[in-house]
């Protein structure tokens, strides 16, 4: 009987297994974005070392919560190319409407992307800064660490100076 009940539980285990998507997270630890005539910006990389097509979602959270709950910043633009929220044309999918998120595409095999915050340009001295996670998932079975992320944040007055933002130790998610 205990074989039994052990085959039942492997095979069990096996078949739940077999149907399972595969995804990701990693939590971006601190983005900042300013502007006061001149710009600072962050860029978060994203690169997809995976064979399949990845669906990418990307929420930022800024710093004040006046709401109880984490303070999302949303673009009122739908463009990837207008707003503070930018990243290139050419992404298949992209939304920056899908509730509880900042953004969300769809990023090809092996290609890499970016996801561009930046600050309002009026008024002047505006400061955005917070945390954020980015999440992918796949029906493809199988699939581990499919994602690599770095991000940095850039001060632009007539020289470009920049600090690093490590994503999940730098290590596939």
């Amino acid at each position: 009987m205990k074989k039994l009940i052990f085959v039942f539980l492997l095979l069990f285990g096996w078949t739940s297994m077999s149907f399972a998507d595969s995804s990701g997270r990693a939590y971006i630890p601190h983005f900042y974005s300013y502007y006061d005539g001149t710009t600072t910006f962050t860029n978060f990389y994203i690169s997809n070392k995976s064979n399949q097509s990845i669906d990418v979602k990307v929420a930022l959270y800024g710093h004040q919560n006046n709401l109880g709950a984490p303070n999302l910043l949303a673009d009122a633009s739908t463009s990837s190319t207008s707003g503070i929220i930018r990243s290139p044309a050419d992404l298949p999918n992209y939304s920056e409407t899908t509730p509880g998120y900042s953004a969300t595409f769809t990023l090809p095999a092996y290609q890499t992307t970016y996801i561009q915050l930046l600050p309002p340009s009026s008024p002047s001295g505006v400061l955005e800064f917070g945390y954020g996670k980015i999440e992918w998932s796949t029906p493809t079975e199988g699939i581990s660490g499919a994602l690599l992320a770095h991000g940095f944040a850039r001060y632009v007055s007539g020289a470009y100076y920049q600090s690093s933002i490590i994503i999940n130790g730098g290590n596939p998610f």
